[in-house]
């Protein structure tokens, strides 16, 4: 698999949490021959940057309700706007 540059990725590290549903993507790794290793579920040391990234998302889409004054079934909508 290569990214947007054109480089090999050859590792995919994962949070170990398991709340971010990534079975098909660990399969999908796995099948066309990428190392997959998960970190400690819970560890904020080993998963502070997905964890820092996902309170800066979530604090995107809490600002998009609040500042646009919109109803809470819409938080998936910002979520995704925040993404």
């Amino acid at each position: 698999m290569y990214n947007q540059t054109g480089r090999y990725i050859g590792s995919l590290v994962i949070n170990g949490g398991r709340e971010f549903g990534i079975k098909e993507l660990t399969k999908y790794a796995k099948l066309i021959g990428m190392n997959v290793l998960r970190t400690a579920p819970y560890t904020f040391k080993q998963n502070k940057t997905p964890e820092r990234i996902r309170g800066i998302i979530l604090g995107m889409a809490r600002l998009i309700i609040i500042k646009a004054n919109l109803l809470e079934y819409l938080w998936d909508e910002a979520y995704k706007i925040a993404i």
